[in-house]
């Protein structure tokens, strides 16, 4: 009877530890696959925050591309409404062509560029 209790006990002793062993290594497990789903989680979650970066410098980029577009759509509107005033006879707009070096020809109507006389000898010194 005493060696069946013995017996008993060793089995007991036994199942209890291999169970302990089995669960350790469960944990070991179950904390290695949180380790690793972390880590894909952060090199996931980097990327993302890179792809956003350089989302957002592209979009300003297009942006300031389009607004540069749009303002030399407007100046060269602009100026094309002013050869049209100064060749119709506008006092300001034959001003303003003639601030920037530009002429209106009497001859045929048209563009020219002149240099306004200066006080500067030869050379330009």
């Amino acid at each position: 009877m005493q060696r069946l209790k013995w017996f008993l006990i060793g089995i007991a002793l036994t199942s209890f530890a291999a169970d302990y062993l089995r669960m350790k290594t469960g944990w070991l497990q179950m904390e290695s696959i949180a380790l690793r789903s972390e880590l894909a989680a952060d090199r996931a979650q980097v990327t993302s925050t890179a792809c956003l970066v350089e989302l957002a410098y592209n979009k300003s980029l297009i942006e300031s591309w389009v607004e540069k577009k749009r303002l030399a759509t407007l100046a060269q509107t602009e100026i094309l409404q002013t050869l049209d005033r100064a060749r119709e006879g506008d006092r300001e707009a034959i001003s303003d062509l003639a601030s920037l070096g530009y002429i209106i020809s009497k001859a045929n109507n048209r563009l020219v560029a002149f240099l306004p006389p200066t006080d500067r000898g030869m050379g330009g010194f």
